[in-house]
């Protein structure tokens, strides 16, 4: 499965995991929420639970128009 090219380009291996594919996606921009979401192999319902789970935790957080960014 590949991936469109980005602006944040991450090679994904099997050993990385999901949490940390999508915080290595944000590297230090910003970026729409929907761009970062075709880089893990998730289902949209799954991956939108993730950013949650990392907005609560203060690794991430959301800007408006569906932006996101690590912190």
């Amino acid at each position: 499965h590949t991936a469109p090219p980005s602006k944040n380009p991450v090679a994904v291996t099997s050993g990385m995991s999901t949490e940390k594919t999508v915080i290595e996606l944000l590297g230090q921009s910003q970026v729409h929420i929907d761009e970062s979401a075709l880089h893990v192999d998730l289902d949209m319902t799954d991956f939108l639970a993730l950013i949650s789970e990392l907005e609560i935790s203060g690794k991430i957080v959301r800007l408006p128009g569906g932006i996101v960014s690590r912190v």
